[in-house]
């Protein structure tokens, strides 16, 4: 574990827990400065621990570093990519059909460009000198995404009703949280495997 990885394991966690109080007050929930100091606080010093973890774990599996950093890249980005989605549907008043899919990418599109920097810098710390490759690389692999991304939010908000008494800005955030995984996954393989070729 480096200086880097400490001081940015404090800087992704004090982040994650700024952008978690507008997406907390958008769905209703109480959120006061005081708490959400104290989870700055807490996450500031938790993640470069999470960290430190994963690095004493990368000794015998050197991936678990790799999956350790892009988890907390992979936080702080859907923070800012639901944080956006959130903003836009609280000052719109819309929560489905077609503008949701406009929404839906302008906020992946702010989180995508957060990742670039954060992976090739932190997570895989790539040294390619070759900026318009890779980062065309990047933004493929990424649009893949946003497509399985928005089209499962879409299709989630827009044809199928909010269950169980949900409100639709419950939903949506819902349906955002079940898109995740597949869009970490096939991101981390092809970002992995594709753009910085480790």
């Amino acid at each position: 574990m480096t200086k880097k990885d400490i001081v940015l394991g404090v800087v992704s966690g004090a982040a994650i827990a700024l952008l978690a109080g507008p997406i907390a007050h958008n769905l209703g929930f109480p959120f006061s400065l005081s708490f959400q100091a104290a989870l700055m606080a807490a996450l500031a010093l938790l993640t470069p621990a999470g960290i430190a973890v994963a690095a004493w774990l990368a000794r015998r599996w050197a991936v678990i570093l790799q999956v350790a950093k892009f988890g907390v890249v992979g936080v702080l980005n859907t923070l800012i990519d639901a944080g956006t989605l959130n903003l836009l549907s609280a000052w719109s008043g819309i929560y489905g059909g077609t503008l949701i899919i406009l929404f839906n990418s302008v906020s992946f599109s702010v989180a995508v460009v957060n990742s670039y920097f954060w992976n090739k810098y932190w997570t895989f710390g790539s040294r390619d000198t070759q900026y318009g490759r890779e980062f065309v690389q990047f933004i493929i692999v990424s649009a893949i995404g946003l497509g399985l991304n928005t089209g499962l939010v879409y299709i989630l908000t827009t044809f199928v009703a909010p269950p169980g008494g949900f409100t639709p800005q419950v939903w949506e955030n819902v349906a955002k949280a079940i898109a995740i995984p597949l869009t970490f996954a096939w991101n981390f393989a092809g970002y992995k495997f594709v753009v910085f070729r480790q």
